[in-house]
């Protein structure tokens, strides 16, 4: 009964409930017995879309999560064979010959990248991907709250991407006005690195993102890229395991038109 109540507070933990004290575990006791008798207890650890609603009361929510595991436990599903496996996150890009540039940094164990003369059948190519175990209940929510609370900063990491961007159009628009050299606009190691001191010392660790990806494209006439990214299968439907940010300054007779697009990767 113990190990029951335990598990039905770590459900508890994981409804989202506006506005209400979470109740005893002891309060739902009852039902849950029944159900915990009735089914096969690899559903314990089924990944159910009651975690990622919101509701008003815990009476509706804990509700809710009976009727899918009973759900679950009638029509059963195939368990996962690979015990140590990995969900994975990718992004493809179709680079141009000419005014293009591609640039990544990611830890060693998550994020790998192949690129310029390593690209895979022409493709600029970055692969995330994370050690799961779709068996341990923890783990898997573990992972998914890192990535809900990463998603939270994502207004601010917009903002101060647009705003360090803004900047560099201003430094731009200045070597035009004294008609210098073109080509001393910020390379792409500058920009991310003055972004790295803006998002903090830990921006890039396992702790929060795994890596992260910037390309630049730009022509007289505003330039189009190619490209695809797909997040961790696992993730259904949100959080996001990949954020995309981009910034475009607009082209003109005398300065050509340029698209930056950032990937973070959790």
């Amino acid at each position: 009964m113990s190990e029951q109540r335990d598990y039905l507070k770590s459900v508890l933990d994981q409804l989202t409930v506006k506005n209400n004290a979470q109740p005893d575990p002891g309060r739902f006791m009852s039902e849950f017995s029944r159900i915990y008798s009735q089914i096969d207890k690899k559903h314990l650890n089924d990944d159910l879309d009651v975690f990622y609603k919101n509701f008003s009361t815990y009476d509706q929510a804990i509700e809710t999560f009976f009727e899918q595991l009973r759900h679950a436990g009638s029509i059963g599903k195939d368990e996962v064979k690979d015990q140590n496996g990995f969900v994975y996150g990718i992004l493809a890009i179709k680079p141009v010959k000419d005014n293009y540039k591609f640039f990544f940094e990611g830890l060693e164990n998550y994020c790998s990248a192949r690129y310029e003369e390593d690209r895979i059948h022409g493709f600029d190519t970055v692969i995330a991907r994370m050690p799961f175990n779709h068996s341990v209940y923890t783990e898997k929510y573990a992972n998914l709250w890192r990535m809900k609370q990463l998603n939270k900063e994502k207004k601010n990491i917009e903002t101060i991407i647009a705003r360090e961007m803004e900047y560099v159009s201003l430094f731009f628009s200045m070597m035009i006005e004294n008609c210098r050299n073109l080509y001393l606009e910020p390379s792409l190691p500058q920009i991310a690195d003055t972004l790295k001191n803006k998002f903090g010392p830990d921006f890039i660790s396992e702790d929060k993102f795994h890596g992260w990806a910037i390309f630049r494209i730009w022509s007289y006439f505003c330039p189009t890229l190619e490209f695809h990214s797909s997040p961790y299968t696992f993730i259904s439907p949100d959080p996001s395991s990949i954020m995309v940010f981009n910034f475009t300054r607009n082209g003109s007779f005398f300065r050509q038109c340029v698209e930056y697009r950032f990937f973070l990767f959790m």
